[in-house]
Parts: structure tokens; C-alpha cells; sequence
């Protein structure tokens, strides 16, 4: 059986070949029925009518060409029913590690082809597509059916049984602490847990695994979601809104998961992918793109051509957002930028006619498509960032004036909320940041005293960041996003830059009393340590651990450098002021290095471009190109 099974590609090739050299008028197709066991070629109407119990139709000297043709018909039916029997003869195994072997001897034939769909071999345009019957045929639409719905993801995550009060649980722990922080989906109080499994597979899967509070248990939701991903989307170019949604969700919060190498970048392509395969970046669907394409599978019908509703315009914007996110941290591709479709969504979202989360999100975009082109300008020629290109001073004026004009509108609650006043702050950080990363002369003493003052404009920037972090309840820490965490770290590395900077008119000790950074760090060691007990999370075995076991580790090896970085600063500047043969004198840190979570936060900085960049641009002065009164 297994020859017949390989040589089947072959013989559809020779029939292929055989039939285009046919003069034949009649268009040869050789598509499989719904059950997969039996080809019917379209122009074999005798047989049809034979098997309708019509009577066959009558030819006293059919054409050799026809002979050829329907003996070439027969045999590749043939070889098909054997291929078939063969693997309905197949012992398959039920194992929560193999998505891809679930018993089907157990599911009727529909659902058969809706989880192995068949493949349909045109012979006139020359491709293979994938071919699943409509829903109608399935009967799995209705919500209630036994079978669940239609989608091949809903069998998928079956391996994995959460009681329905945890569910509940963990649905509204989703609701409460992750979706304010990135509002790309509506989840209203209406949906149930079961019913979200029932409609959006994936995305459920990926919300179970993120409100885990056992760890073990989160690793091994995850790994079913790289299968789904690797057979369902990769393999199968699955593509539905529910796919789209997961891995949005799942890149966003990828550092729950995220190892040595992070995979944010990849996941923010494949959502890419999936987008433009939806067609999610349009406002409807063209004539010539209804449907499929090539090879892949799509929850639309070919038929519908209707505008885009709430729930897709909201996913691309949030798309839109996670590609911002993803240039940042990463650098390995430009975000998507505005377009008028994009406008269009975007005032839609900020009518709120859902929810006013919308307005959230379509304000935190907007900041961020002005914002992007500053932070990091590209050259027209090659298109690579030009990150060290000076900004003027009146364009950075404008871009602090446009932040509170993107603000305006938005409800008090919104503007009050710790996620919302979060972002505006660090986005008023980073062009700081970018300007005084820039400005490296003080040609005059004017040039001085509003240097000092960008300073401190700065410093109180930080300060309002600080205070949004304190206000945060420790329960809507599990809620931070990646994008989050690296505004986060951001604060504090502009803290660190503040109380390290050698000018002559700035004075670093009123930073220290004003805010400690080395202070802050412990403190924040210590809240991260406290949000795991108070949430009650269980830490997997080693050698990985979770989110808020390891993210303390982080925070001290990246205090320790900056320790040790304060402490050659203050040592420099001793030595300097002492007497001579006064040098032996030494200044340690006033806390003992962590060697091992050092070493390992060393060895991973180079995947993490977005903070190393933090610690390694420099606010300090040309003093080459600076006055002399300094």
C-alpha cells in the first residue's frame, strides 16, 4: 500500500500531462467528494447519470481521445480509494503531544474533512488548493451542536480540560488585568469561557495558558500552542480571525514564555501573514480575491464581499500597534505605517461603540505613527535607521505639544487609568531621550541654561513615570505586556542616565535624594517577588522558571551593572579630588554582585537590542565642541 501511496503524485502528474495535450473542448477536473473516498472527474457525465439512475447515454463509436481520457479517470480514482483505504486501515493513537494524529475513526466524515481537508488538483490552471466543505454541509455552526464548531483548532486544544469555575476564573482575571493594558479584543462580561472555546479555539487556549497560575501547566498550554501554530497555520495555512487574535495575544505577552532567544519578532510576521492573508488591511474584498488563495484555508466565504466589522477593524489596529512594539524591541523590520484605511479604523475605534477601551487603543496608535518616524528616521536610500541624525528643536517642541492634542477627547476615566498614563508619559520620555541623545553641543551659556533645563524636564518626566508604577495594584502586574515591561525598564534607565551624568551644572546628588535608582531597583525586586504570592503561582521545576520567579534575577543583575557603573564613576571623580598619593582609596557597591544572573543577562543582552540600546547611548556632551565658560 505504501507504493501506491507514493507513487500517486506521479501518476496525477502523467494524467495531468496527458490530458493538457488532449484536444479535448471538455475541461478535465479531478476533485475528491466531501468524504474523501471517492474522485469524480467533471466531464464523466456518463457515469453520473448512471449512478442517479439516469439512462446512459448512448455513443456507438466514442473517440479514441475519449477512451484515453476516461481510462486515465478511472485510474486515478483508483489510486485514490486505495490511498484512502490505506490510511482508514492506520491505527491512530489519541496523544495530547501529536495535534496532527487525532483519532478520526472516532468523527464522522464531515469532520474529517474539515480537520484534513482534501486537496483539489486543477488541470486547467495548474494549482493545488486546499478544500474544506462550507458549514452548512458540516453542520457544526449552530454553537450548541455535540460536534463543536467547524473550526479544526477546537480538537486541538481538547487535550487540555479546564473546569469551567476556573475557566471563569481565569476569563475574568484576563479581562481585568491584560486586556486594559493592550485592548485588542472585546470580551464582554456575555461571553462565557465555554462559549469563547466554542468560537475562538486559540485564542482561549492562549488566554488559559497566560492566567495559569501553576507554571508546569502554562509550559505545557504552550507547547500545544507552537503545534497549532506549526501544523495548523504554517502547514495547513490556516487562516481565520481566531488565528489572528492568539498569536496577537501570544507575542504580546511572548516573555512569559520567552527563553534564551526571544520569538517575538517571528510571531509579529506570521500575524502579518495571516492579516494580509484575511485581507484585514482593506476595507473589503475585491472581486479577483474572494476566497482561499493558493493553498490556504480561509473562514470567509467566496461569496461575501461586505465591509470590515468592529472586531477585524480593531485586530489590525491592534496589529498595527504590535508591529511598533516589535521595532523597538527588535529592529528587524519597519512597523506598519498610515494609510487611509488605517485613519478610517481608527475613528471608528474612538466612537467607542463597543467599548471604550477602543478609544485607548486607537489614541495609543495614533501616538505612536507620529512618534515612530522621529524615534527612528530612516534614510530614503537605504531605508536602514539613522538613529544618531540630530532633531531640531522646534520639531521636538512639536512633538511634545501633539501628545496632549491626542489626549484631548478621551474620557477622564481613560486618561486616569495607570496603563493609559503610562504610555503617554514614556512616550514623552522617549522623545526626550531621543533629543538629548542627539544634542551633543552648548555652543554658549543660553545654550547651557536650556540644556539644564531639558534636563529637568526630563527628571520630572521620570518622576510621573515612577508615580504611575507605584500606583499600579499589585494584581494587574500579571497584565504587563512586553511593550509595557520595556517602558518599565525605559524609566529607569533614564533614571540611571540622570544620576550619572558628569555636567558641571547638573547636580546628581539632588537626583539621588529626589529619586534612588539603586533603591527603586529593590524595591521593584521585591513587588515582582510579591506578586507571585499574592496571586498564589506555583514555579515549574527547573531549569525554567516563570515570569515573576525570574524577573526578579533580571532586575538585579541589571542593578548590579548599574552599581558597579555608579561606583567607577564615583571613584573616578575621588580620585581626582584627593591628594596626591591619596589614589588607593576605593568605593565598592553597596551590595554583593549576583555572578550567575549576571553572566547569563550579559550573555543575552545581544538579543535584546532595545535594552541594550538603553544603557549604551549616552546624554553626556561634546566637550570638544562645547564652550569654554563650562
Amino acid at each position: 500500500m505504501q507504493s501506491n501511496l507514493a507513487s500517486l503524485p506521479l501518476m496525477e502528474a502523467l494524467v495531468q500531462r496527458a490530458l493538457e495535450q488532449s484536444a479535448s473542448a471538455s475541461t478535465v477536473r479531478t476533485v475528491p467528494d466531501a468524504s474523501g473516498k471517492i474522485c469524480e472527474p467533471s466531464n464523466t457525465v456518463r457515469k453520473r447519470k448512471a449512478r442517479d439512475g439516469s439512462p446512459p447515454l448512448r455513443r456507438l463509436s466514442p473517440p479514441s481521445r475519449g477512451l484515453l481520457e476516461e481510462k486515465l479517470d478511472d485510474l486515478v480514482t483508483l489510486l485514490r480509494s486505495q490511498a484512502t483505504a490505506g490510511r482508514e486501515s492506520q491505527d491512530y493513537k489519541s496523544s495530547p503531544s501529536s495535534i496532527a494524529t487525532s483519532p478520526e475513526s472516532r468523527k464522522p466524515n464531515a469532520l474529517n474533512a474539515v480537520l484534513n481537508p482534501d486537496v483539489v488538483l486543477d488541470t486547467v490552471e495548474t494549482f493545488i488548493d486546499l478544500l474544506r466543505p462550507p458549514e452548512s454541509q458540516t453542520g457544526y455552526q449552530d454553537r450548541d451542536s455535540d460536534m463543536g464548531p467547524s473550526s479544526p483548532i477546537f480538537h486541538d486544544v481538547e487535550v487540555h480540560h479546564v473546569p469551567d469555575l476556573d475557566a471563569e476564573d481565569r476569563l475574568n482575571i484576563f479581562r481585568r488585568a491584560f486586556i486594559p493594558t493592550f485592548p485588542f479584543v472585546h470580551l464582554p462580561p456575555a461571553i462565557h469561557s465555554a462559549e469563547l472555546r466554542r468560537q475562538k479555539p486559540f485564542l482561549w487556549l492562549v488566554i488559559m495558558s497566560l492566567t495559569d497560575r501553576v507554571v508546569d501547566r502554562q509550559f505545557a498550554m504552550e507547547e500545544t500552542i507552537w503545534k497549532i501554530i506549526s501544523h495548523r497555520i504554517v502547514t495547513q495555512h490556516h487562516a481565520d480571525l481566531d488565528s489572528l487574535l492568539a498569536i496577537i495575544c501570544f507575542s504580546n505577552w511572548s516573555h512569559y514564555y520567552k527563553q534564551e532567544t526571544p520569538f517575538m519578532n517571528m510571531l509579529t510576521q506570521l500575524a502579518l501573514t495571516v492579516a494580509f492573508e484575511l485581507d484585514l488591511n482593506k476595507e473589503s474584498h475585491s472581486a479577483s480575491q474572494q476566497g482561499p488563495r493558493y493553498g490556504r484555508t480561509s473562514s470567509r466565504s467566496n461569496a461575501q464581499t461586505d465591509t470590515r466589522t468592529l472586531e477585524e477593524r480593531r485586530a489590525y489596529v491592534a496589529l498595527v500597534k504590535l508591529t511598533s512594539t516589535t521595532w523597538e524591541a527588535y529592529r528587524k523590520f519597519r512597523p506598519l505605517g498610515w494609510t487611509p484605511y488605517l485613519g478610517k479604523c481608527l475613528r471608528i475605534l474612538a466612537e467607542m461603540k463597543e467599548t471604550k477601551l477602543d478609544a485607548s487603543l486607537a489614541a495609543q496608535v495614533n501616538c505612536q505613527i507620529f512618534i515612530n518616524p522621529i524615534l527612528y528616521p530612516s534614510s530614503e536610500e537605504t531605508g536602514e535607521e539613522s538613529k544618531g541624525q540630530p532633531i531640531t528643536r522646534s520639531l521636538f517642541a512639536a512633538s511634545i505639544r501633539n501628545i496632549p492634542e491626542i489626549k484631548r477627547g478621551l474620557l477622564p476615566e481613560l486618561l486616569s487609568s495607570c496603563p493609559l498614563r503610562l504610555y503617554f508619559t514614556i512616550a514623552e520620555l522617549k522623545l526626550r531621550d531621543r533629543f538629548l541623545n542627539t544634542t551633543r553641543e552648548a555652543r554658549d551659556p543660553q545654550d547651557q541654561l536650556q540644556r539644564i533645563q531639558d534636563l529637568e524636564a526630563t527628571m520630572e518626566c521620570v518622576e510621573r513615570c515612577l508615580s504611575v508604577i507605584n500606583d499600579m495594584p499589585l494584581e494587574d502586574w500579571v497584565g504587563v505586556t512586553v511593550d509595557k515591561f520595556s517602558e518599565f525598564m525605559h524609566c529607569l534607565i533614564a533614571l540611571f542616565k540622570l544620576t550619572t551624568l558628569n555636567e558641571p551644572l547638573w547636580d546628581t546628588e539632588e537626583v539621588r535624594k529626589r529619586a534612588d535608582v539603586l533603591q527603586l531597583m529593590d524595591k521593584y525586586c521585591e513587588t515582582m517577588s510579591r506578586v507571585a504570592v499574592e496571586t498564589r503561582m506555583v514555579d515549574a521545576e527547573l531549569p525554567r522558571k516563570g515570569l515573576f520567579f525570574k524577573g526578579p534575577s533580571l532586575l538585579r543583575a541589571i542593578r548590579a551593572l548599574m552599581a558597579a557603573e555608579m561606583s567607577n564613576k564615583e571613584s573616578s571623580s575621588a580620585i581626582e579630588k584627593a591628594p596626591a598619593g591619596d589614589h588607593a582609596m576605593e568605593i565598592m557597591p553597596d551590595v554583593p554582585f549576583d555572578v550567575n544572573s549576571q553572566n547569563n543577562f550579559l550573555i543575552n543582552l545581544d538579543n535584546e537590542p532595545w535594552l541594550s540600546d538603553l544603557f549604551i547611548d549616552s546624554w553626556a556632551l561634546d566637550l570638544d565642541a562645547t564652550a569654554t565658560f563650562i
